[in-house]
């Protein structure tokens, strides 16, 4: 177990301090007539009560780290790539300032079978703003999260089933937001915008606009694109082409000199409205990379995000002998880890890296997702 000093107004963990945490390996005890077993580390973080603004990087390397507390920071976003610690039994980022959850969250929240303890509450997250478009239809849900994730939830659940009783959290999709379209340079394009991550959230701003899930709202610019797009008989699907903007920031973030093309930018005679996107594609890069909801392909510069409100459970399964006792029964029994109803629906940021890359299949055959509604935009 690792204590970095608690209250000690730390803003900053320099990855330098951390790396070498990866390389920690166990003295074995060894007793006579007893085979050696080499065992894994297991570490336990606790870097709570401190004033850190960003996830420290170099965790993510950390694969035997199973207790992660990050309680009572300055946090603003967590990065996806916390998918990959997949050994977590504990994670508290209660206390911070977070909007919203990575959407890979819920992958690690499934995979992590031994993840037993889940606090993030309190944070200021995004509420649904009306509830008027709650998602009730089991049918739409599959599709939905077949699309965004690949299976349905219940699927997942009996894939999982191996004989016995198991717990892990599972999460209930409810509603999302529209889609904020944006340009690969970070313009957006869309009326829906998320507020801006400088401005400081007040009851009203953290109330976002839901919309039905079989509806789609996207501005003229980009109902345009994927019509041209149908009428030239490529594909309209996922993925959808990379603009070479996006290109040339993914070469410049991976680039020995990436931390430089920033303020080169800035410097008379260059484009300088692309240092900022290229600095969030920086960042982005050093915080272990992201990929698209949709098709899976890496993105640095997305540019379609929203986010889908969902109720995060307890799902224990559980196996038992039938009355005749020739066979097992499964039960799936579900309990709402949040008792306040204010909390019960949480954030999950989704993200598109190509404008046909939404929560819903596109069709330019069907007018119906392609409708933008009277006043919407």
């Amino acid at each position: 177990m690792l204590t970095f000093g608690s209250q000690m107004g730390l803003a900053s963990i320099s990855d330098s301090v951390l790396e070498p945490l990866a390389g920690l390996t166990p003295i074995p005890v060894v007793e006579k007539d007893v085979p050696f077993e080499p065992r894994d580390p297991s570490l336990k973080l606790f870097l709570g009560n401190n004033q850190l603004s960003t996830f420290p990087s170099a965790l993510l390397n950390l694969q035997h780290l199973t207790v992660l507390s990050l309680r009572n920071n300055k946090l603003t976003e967590l990065p996806p790539a916390i998918a990959k610690l997949t050994n977590l039994t504990t994670l508290n980022i209660a206390n911070n300032r977070l909007r919203h959850l990575p959407g890979e969250l819920i992958d690690l929240m499934e995979c992590a079978s031994g993840l037993h303890t889940l606090n993030i509450h309190p944070n200021p997250f995004f509420q649904p703003k009306h509830r008027q478009y709650i998602l009730e239809d089991d049918f739409l849900e599959y599709k939905y999260e077949c699309r965004t994730r690949g299976r349905g939830t219940h699927g997942f659940l009996v894939d999982r089933d191996q004989g016995e009783n198991f717990t892990l959290f599972t999460t209930a999709l409810r509603a999302r937001t529209p889609v904020q379209f944006s340009n690969s340079a970070g313009h957006v394009l869309s009326k829906f915008i998320f507020p801006d991550m400088a401005q400081r959230l007040t009851d009203s701003s953290k109330l976002l606009e839901t919309e039905d899930f079989e509806f789609l709202a996207m501005p003229q610019t980009v109902k345009q694109h994927l019509e041209s797009l149908g009428q030239s008989k490529r594909s309209f699907r996922p993925k959808g082409p990379s603009s070479l903007l996006a290109t040339a920031m993914r070469v410049a973030a991976h680039s020995k000199d990436a931390d430089t093309l920033p303020d080169l930018l800035r410097t008379d005679g260059c484009p300088s409205h692309l240092a900022d996107p290229l600095e969030r594609t920086i960042t982005v890069s050093k915080m272990g990379g992201q990929h698209c909801s949709v098709c899976k392909r890496e993105t640095l510069c997305p540019v379609t995000e929203w986010i889908e409100f969902r109720e995060i459970r307890s799902t224990t399964v559980e196996k038992t002998m039938t009355a005749s006792g020739g066979s097992f029964e499964t039960r799936i029994k579900y309990m709402t880890i949040s008792g306040r109803e204010d909390e019960a629906w949480v954030p999950f940021l989704r993200r598109g890296c190509s404008w046909a890359c939404t929560p819903i299949v596109l069709d330019p055959s069907d007018s119906t997702p392609l409708t933008t509604p009277t006043g919407m935009f």
